[in-house]
């Protein structure tokens, strides 16, 4: 009776849309993680231009390269990943993220990847040797083991994305370690690409410890009025798809121009933030009525007024913070263990723990989490 309750509610939500006609709420999903597809969304940028430039090159050639895409969280860099794989059909790309918090973590999960293009022996020696490599911090051997693996393809391409949640994490002797597997690994590669996606100061880190190898660097930059219109005129329109054969609308329709200008000032030109003002912003007009039947500035003001910062999104908290309570109890748990619970990437987990810790809700235990012990009887 619960689960036909929440279908019925979800239905009724999803038909509100249709004032707007809508199939749905275009920003629903966020994360480029959860869209079977992004090219049909992708809007170019002056990072794209460059990226493209990059990886053709390098691809066109059959040449070895190490390529890093930094940005902040939320500007894009998964997406970006994706978009290249959609892109470069012909050429395999083994993606990996890198949810772990050591390099051992890492190089298991690059072999997973390759065993799942068949490219890995299950030769019980063969696994045990590398299973052994990985527990005595053997890791030139173990980078050379995976470039040769790697190497029976003609080309590939090899993504290790949010590696800020290893480098972030790690001990000046882990970064060495890492340092040396990287080295090894690209020294090791006839052709091929490693691009990593990172934060800024994962970057400046991992730079310092890897300047012997060439590589180029493609930093994503806030986006700009007229790119957060396109962003979401993409998602709109995709969603209305058929539904508006007879009639003349806006691409922006229902938002008003100056409406996804505000919105873009106040996510500070972050694609992540953008959509999930967005996603609100259309979530809350379902059940409003509103003057000239579109959304405007001061409608937005009125839900998220800058007095109240993220006060709006206090209750997403309390759900995050009540989903702990009852997963975890009383015990540390790490990020990574929360990060799966929510289906988040770590970044994002992490932002939404720190707010927690902010709250007085949950402590840092090390490098882990805990909730306070008072926090029960709240």
């Amino acid at each position: 009776m619960l689960m036909m309750n929440s279908a019925r509610k979800a239905g009724i939500t999803e038909l509100g849309y249709l004032k707007w006609l809508l199939r749905k709420n275009p920003f629903s999903s966020i994360s480029s993680e959860a869209l079977s597809k992004v090219l049909p969304l992708h809007v170019d940028t002056e990072a794209d231009k460059n990226l493209a430039g990059i990886v053709r090159s390098t691809v066109e050639r059959g040449a070895k390269g190490m390529l890093f895409i930094v940005g902040e969280f939320g500007s894009g860099k998964t997406h970006r990943l994706k978009l290249i794989s959609e892109l470069a059909e012909k050429t395999p790309c083994y993606y990996i993220k890198v949810d772990v918090e050591s390099l051992g973590g890492l190089v298991r999960r690059i072999y997973e990847r390759i065993e799942e293009e068949g490219l890995l022996s299950k030769i019980g020696t063969a696994l045990k040797l590398r299973e052994e490599r990985i527990i005595h911090d053997n890791y030139e051997d173990l980078a050379e083991d995976i470039a040769s693996l790697l190497s029976q393809k003609e080309y590939f391409i090899l993504m290790l994305d949010e590696i800020e949640n290893l480098v972030q994490r790690s001990s000046r002797r882990e970064l060495e370690r890492l340092s040396l597997f990287l080295h090894r690994l690209y020294s090791r590669m006839e052709k091929g690409m490693i691009i990593m996606a990172c934060v800024p100061r994962a970057f400046n880190i991992l730079n310092s410890y890897i300047r012997d190898i060439p590589y180029s660097k493609v930093v994503v930059k806030r986006i700009s009025n007229e790119e957060a219109e396109l962003i979401l005129s993409r998602r709109l329109q995709l969603c209305r798809e058929g539904m508006t054969r007879r009639i003349s609308l806006d691409s922006l329709y229902p938002f008003k121009r100056e409406t996804v200008h505000k919105m873009n000032e106040i996510a500070e030109g972050n694609p992540r933030k953008l959509l999930r003002y967005a996603r609100m912003l259309l979530a809350s007009s379902v059940a409003s009525v509103l003057e000239g039947n579109a959304i405007g500035p001061e409608f937005l003001l009125k839900e998220f007024p800058p007095t109240k910062g993220s006060d709006h999104i206090k209750s997403d908290y309390d759900g995050v913070f009540k989903t702990i309570k009852n997963k975890f109890g009383e015990r540390s748990f790490s990020i990574i263990e929360a990060s799966k619970i929510f289906n988040l990437p770590i970044t994002e987990t992490k932002e939404l723990l720190e707010r927690l810790v902010e709250e007085n809700k949950l402590v840092r235990d090390g490098l882990k989490y805990k909730v306070v012990a008072y926090s029960h009887n709240l």
